[in-house]
């Protein structure tokens, strides 16, 4: 591109001009590369920097749809950019990453609740059942969704609907089961178990 060319800006983006030519047709193919990580089980990360655009904009989905990370900084010497890229791929006591990978996240309920979805890094599965509701919320349609890596401070949101309640139901159960590889090549189930009692 001739330097005497402005870069894009937000709103050549939103007003589609000839500036931003290129990003259906980019961000059509980051999204179809994400679905390919996400049926692999592989997450995608992005360290970048630069004072130019670097296309971050089309990357995105990659991110979100895997639960991998993002930093971007205006160069590589930066201390804040050494430090998020020293806090990724920093071990535990006993030498491994403190992540998991390629993990299902998978929700339970009692027959008066419904999940919606998920609002977070991650992307549905399509598993259907009777504890799937018709409204969606985010990644919806499903029961089970996908997250290529996850740390502590990964977080889901997951949203729930109340249908008809049976007869003499004074409580609900909710409960979720999450497998994942740690670090060390091992298989991990967590579950956890949550009931609610309904008011009088």
């Amino acid at each position: 591109r001739p330097l005497s060319e402005p870069i894009r800006s937000h709103l050549d983006i939103q007003k589609e001009t000839n500036n931003a030519r290129h990003s259906k047709t980019a961000l059509k193919y980051y999204t179809s590369l994400a679905q390919r990580a996400v049926a692999s089980g592989h997450a995608i990360d992005i360290f970048c920097c630069s004072l130019d655009q670097s296309g971050i904009y089309e990357m995105k989905v990659c991110c979100d749809k895997t639960g991998g990370y993002m930093v971007m900084s205006d160069s590589f010497s930066m201390h804040v950019f050494k430090d998020s890229l020293r806090k990724v791929f920093e071990p535990d006591g006993t030498g491994f990453l403190k992540m998991g990978f390629n993990a299902k996240v998978e929700t339970l309920c009692s027959k008066d609740l419904k999940v919606c979805g998920v609002v977070g890094a991650c992307s549905s599965t399509n598993k259907k059942g009777t504890q799937v509701s018709e409204t969606v919320v985010g990644e919806g349609n499903s029961c089970e969704w996908s997250v290529g890596a996850m740390d502590k401070n990964s977080t889901l949101a997951f949203y729930f609907e109340v249908g008809q309640q049976t007869a003499g139901a004074k409580q609900s159960f909710l409960q979720f089961q999450t497998l994942y590889q740690h670090a060390s090549g091992r298989k991990r189930l967590r579950v956890t178990t949550v009931s609610y009692r309904y008011a009088e």
